[in-house]
């Protein structure tokens, strides 16, 4: 145990010159915590002004992060899954809530999929749904309740060298239409028989 001139204590193994309250120094430094009561939970924590401002400990070797008493985020060890928010992530990374780039991106590597368990939203940063994809594969574009496999609720503009197709495929009626609806109600069509 040495002091510095002002009179700090401070904690020196393998040094004798310390500069912060403890410092461990050696070719295989390690600093150990071994729990050896029922619990098996040994942590590491962490206060402010006496209180409890975090904490890092394991359970069944699971690794587990505390801001005070909460647990923010756990390492499971049989799956090396990452939960935050949740204490038994079924993914590599699984959360709670919503997950915030301000500067990066999203990123899917080739011929891989980003999977919805239920209906899929893409939103504007203002919380409008700009694409909606529903579990029956429908698409809406400007709409969340799409009833066909595409729908959109505004204008679709083509460029001069482009143009809309209907092909028949598998149609038993063999012909293919563009159909014309007011409020889901058909006003006309341009069918060609095939």
């Amino acid at each position: 145990l040495s002091a510095n001139s002002a009179g700090t204590p401070r904690v020196g193994i393998g040094t004798s010159t310390p500069d912060k309250t403890l410092v461990v120094r050696g070719t295989d430094a390690e600093v150990v915590i071994d729990d050896t009561d029922s619990t098996d939970t040994p942590r590491l924590r962490f206060r402010e002004s006496g209180s409890t401002s975090g904490q890092v400990s394991t359970d069944s070797c699971n690794l587990r992060f505390f801001t005070q008493s909460c647990e923010r985020m756990r390492l499971v060890n049989s799956t090396g899954n990452v939960g935050i928010g949740t204490t038994n992530p079924v993914q590599k990374l699984q959360a709670v809530g919503s997950i915030y780039a301000n500067t990066g991106h999203f990123f899917v590597d080739n011929d891989k999929s980003l999977t919805s368990v239920g209906n899929l939203r893409l939103r504007t940063n203002n919380g409008t749904t700009a694409v909606f994809i529903d579990t029956s594969q429908n698409v809406g574009i400007g709409t969340t309740s799409p009833d066909t496999l595409l729908e959109v609720a505004g204008v679709i503009k083509s460029s001069s060298t482009s143009r809309v197709q209907a092909d028949v495929l598998n149609n038993s009626a063999n012909s293919a239409n563009i159909i014309y609806r007011t409020d889901r109600t058909i006003v006309g069509n341009n069918a060609s028989a095939l």
